[in-house]
């Protein structure tokens, strides 16, 4: 039986999905047997905060309130860079670190318990600074700068990619004033002969110094399997100073004047650690995780100390302090001392089964 409805209207009444996010949420820590890597990369602050900030955040790393570092709760630990030893920032991690931009770095590897390969035996631990390359092509620059009423400082970072060359390069200068220091004190004689003295004496001093340090590191990918890097890099300083006191000699007996000088104290120094490296990686083309890697390195400490005592005596003195007197000659040291070291290494690593490396 046929049953004739007519002309029938329908209205679409779907409902349409305005947006679908889809959000994942990285781990920030991730713990293996022997270390602890911190994802700097990852990490929101990482745009705005020097590397020594986001030290704050690693576990088993702490950074008081005057930035002194501790790893694993020790003072005594090691800085490398992508793997390799860095004496620049083991010497002076905290002065390098607070210069270093954090959107520089990938990740921070807390090595809890290094092994042969790391070569660190009697320090607590080695901090392992991965930076980041390649993902862009072009540079970045960074400039930082600080004032105070104890001197003044500021710093450049910067990072270079053209194709398969990566550049990138930090300097640091640091001034530092010290304001005027003064002393003073006094020493009593027990007996009262004419061979002793009693002595009271004042002085002041003044001094100011510098602290500077810079890197440059070069990497070029000959292709997949072979990579070229080299490192400059240098930290060190100086400090200068100027004094002067005042010397009176009474005698214990009668409270007379006996002898009275002054001196004039100036002194400079200097000290430097430079350091520069070659390095050549090869990855095996059939087996994962193969590498061979031939390094060459250098570090150099030269290190210089200039001071001369100038002494003013007043010529109204005791004669029984004649010798005494004469033996106050002006005082002159001049030092001056470097040491070098080079270092030829090659790795070869390899792995065995599915579980091992050797």
């Amino acid at each position: 039986k046929l049953v004739d409805l007519g002309t029938l209207y329908v209205t679409d009444a779907s409902n349409e999905l305005g947006q679908v996010e889809v959000v994942a949420q990285k781990p920030l820590v991730k713990a293996d047997i022997d270390k602890i890597e911190y994802n700097v990369k990852d990490d929101p602050d990482s745009e705005t905060n020097s590397v020594l900030e986001m030290l704050r955040k690693v576990p088993l790393v702490t950074v008081d309130g005057e930035d002194n570092i501790k790893v694993n709760g020790s003072s005594s630990f090691k800085v490398y860079v992508n793997g390799k030893p860095n004496n620049m920032m083991s010497n002076n991690p905290t002065e390098v670190l607070k210069s270093m931009p954090a959107n520089t770095i990938k990740h921070i590897e807390v090595i809890t318990n290094p092994g042969p390969k790391y070569d660190a035996e009697g320090v607590g631990g080695i901090l392992n600074i991965v930076t980041e390359g390649g993902g862009f092509e072009g540079y970045t620059v960074t400039l930082s700068g600080n004032v105070s009423n104890r001197g003044a400082g500021g710093g450049l970072f910067g990072t270079v990619q053209k194709g398969k060359l990566t550049v990138s390069g930090r300097y640091n200068y640091n001034y530092n004033n010290s304001p005027r220091s003064y002393s003073g004190g006094s020493q009593r004689a027990t007996e009262t002969n004419s061979d002793v003295a009693n002595l009271d004496y004042d002085g002041s001093s003044k001094g100011d110094g510098s602290f500077q340090s810079g890197s440059l590191e070069a990497s070029y990918e000959v292709d997949s399997l072979d990579l070229i890097s080299a490192s400059f890099g240098l930290w060190g300083g100086g400090n200068a100073s100027n004094g002067g006191s005042n010397y009176l000699g009474t005698s214990p007996a009668t409270g007379g004047r006996l002898y009275q000088y002054a001196t004039d104290v100036h002194s400079k120094s200097s000290w430097y650690s430079i350091d520069g490296s070659v390095d050549y990686q090869r990855l095996s083309p059939s087996v994962k995780g193969r590498m061979f890697t031939l390094s060459y390195k250098i570090n150099t400490r030269p290190q210089t100390s200039d001071s001369y005592s100038v002494y003013n005596i007043d010529e109204d003195y005791d004669s029984s302090w004649t010798d005494y007197l004469n033996r106050l000659l002006d005082l002159h040291n001049d030092g001056s001392q470097n040491t070098t070291e080079h270092t030829f290494q090659a790795d070869y690593t390899t792995p065995i089964g599915k579980l091992h490396t050797i």
